[in-house]
């Protein structure tokens, strides 16, 4: 018979990204972004601006602050407007 073998703990967990508008600290209305851990409901934010560095940094937040036992998050719901667009040109 085959010992048992335990369930590794996820090394990614998935998020939840909700692009928002928020008060910044002289009280001007912002884009920002909040991350949501799927697993443990843990939510970061307001990172500020809809870029894809801006997600990216709410994935490096939540990973640093989020309880649950996965090593990194990452994006994969989106829930809002995004605003801003992409600063590449296309050639």
């Amino acid at each position: 018979m085959k010992p048992l073998r335990r369930k590794r703990p996820p090394t990614k967990a998935t998020a939840t990204v909700h692009f928002r508008h928020a008060k910044n600290e002289k009280g001007n209305k912002q884009i920002c972004v909040y991350a949501e851990c799927d697993i443990g409901g843990m939510v970061v934010g307001p990172i500020w601006g809809h870029s894809e560095l801006a997600v990216r940094k709410a994935m490096v937040e939540l990973t640093h602050s989020c309880d649950c036992p996965a090593k990194f998050h990452k994006a994969q719901d989106y829930h809002g407007l995004r605003i801003s667009k992409s600063t590449r040109r296309k050639t």
